[in-house]
């Protein structure tokens, strides 16, 4: 890959940025090149790299304008507030060859290039070629969708072969699970095999997940400015749409199966199966953020303040999703009127552990089941009716 050399330093920058926060590029003569262009991702983007007084930057746009550049930014500062591992990035604009204006971001490279491989976690595991249950592939409804068991599968295969301990091997994927945790806590609705990599130092085996990057559908502020203006004025329509906004990698489990027939859920609901994992969310993420906060330091940073909507709809979004993952951790997801003795005695139990706070993943699982059982019970009872 070349780069386009830039006589200016990303401090130099600063000058060209404009009232909204943008950074005009078109002003420091820059001039692309097919050599320059980023080989991954869609042709319709402008995607060009660049070295900025020895600094290596992805150039990423479009003519559009929406709100989502500012996912990035915002994504961006609620990584750092959890101590993330995290892309930096910056709002840029520039004029194309017809001479429309396209707007963006600019990002820091996570590698050094001289020194490190960056692997996508689709280097590793590759394509899924079909799913072993017709009926998930129905239930999510969008092709692009990964099994979370295939991707994990494919990382132990890898590394097994690969020569890593089994110790090494479960720390990697018990930090993918933490950062797969960490993308459902921001609505982070593409998140899929090529937006997550792992960092490989050369010449040595050390392998490392990599930190976060390219999070612009996040929070829905990837939704068309009308959308984000519905959303914004209606608090409970923007709580059903975060209640089915789903990952790119995960898994669904109907009720009948024990699960709650929503990929997200059962995606978050599996990972905490992991005490570590569980324990890594009611820890960190929980209180850690600070949405204020976060959007402070964003407008810090591009010198200019935010949009109202973008602001408004990035706490809602934020607040729906984990609020929403709090009452699943603490079993609140049942709802049903049975009166048999077997269910009030389940009930009862579910409830207890509630109450003493003992919510382990181990106990995320017993009660999952438990509370199929329920379920089956409820069945069995309507069925019988039924026949009656």
């Amino acid at each position: 890959m070349k780069f386009v050399n830039s006589n200016y330093s990303l401090e130099d920058l600063e000058e060209f940025r404009d009232e909204d926060g943008f950074i005009d590029l078109s002003k420091i003569g820059l001039e692309f090149t097919p050599e320059s262009r980023e080989k991954r991702g869609t042709r319709e983007r402008v995607k060009n790299w660049v070295d900025f007084n020895g600094k290596k930057v992805l150039i990423r746009g479009e003519v559009i304008k929406n709100y989502s550049v500012y996912a990035e930014l915002i994504v961006e500062e609620i990584a750092n507030q959890l101590g993330i591992d995290t892309a930096h990035y910056d709002l840029i604009k520039f004029k194309d060859e017809e001479g429309k204006n396209i707007y963006g971001v600019l990002s820091e490279s996570i590698i050094d290039f001289d020194k490190e491989e960056l692997i996508t976690l689709h280097d590793l595991i590759g394509d899924e070629s079909e799913y072993e249950d017709e009926d998930i592939m129905e239930a999510i409804e969008y092709e692009e969708t990964i099994r979370y068991t295939f991707t994990v599968d494919k990382l132990r295969e890898r590394f097994t072969k690969a020569g890593y301990s089994e110790d090494d091997i479960e720390n990697l994927i018990r930090e993918y699970n933490k950062r797969l945790i960490f993308y459902l806590s921001v609505v982070d609705t593409d998140k899929h095999s090529e937006n997550i990599a792992f960092i490989k130092k050369e010449n040595s085996k050390e392998i490392q997940l990599g930190p976060n990057y390219d999070s612009e559908f996040s929070l829905l502020l990837e939704r068309a400015p009308e959308m984000v203006d519905f959303f914004v004025g209606d608090n409970a329509q923007l709580k059903k749409e975060v209640d089915v906004a789903y990952p790119k990698i995960g898994i669904h489990v109907s009720e009948e199966n024990g699960g709650l027939d929503s990929m997200w859920k059962d995606t978050l609901e599996m990972l905490c199966e992991d005490d570590e994992v569980y324990n890594y969310y009611m820890d960190t993420i929980k209180n850690g953020v600070d949405m204020d906060i976060v959007l402070q330091n964003v407008e810090k940073k591009i010198k200019a303040p935010l949009p109202n909507k973008v602001k408004e709809l990035a706490k809602q979004t934020y607040q729906a999703r984990n609020e929403e993952i709090e009452k699943i951790l603490n079993g609140e997801t049942l709802e049903l009127n049975t009166k048999s003795d077997p269910y009030q005695f389940l009930c009862y139990l579910i409830e207890q552990s509630k109450g003493q706070n003992i919510r382990t993943g181990e106990q995320i699982h017993i009660g999952r089941n438990m509370e199929k059982q329920i379920y089956d019970l409820e069945t069995d009872k309507n069925n019988n009716l039924d026949e009656r």
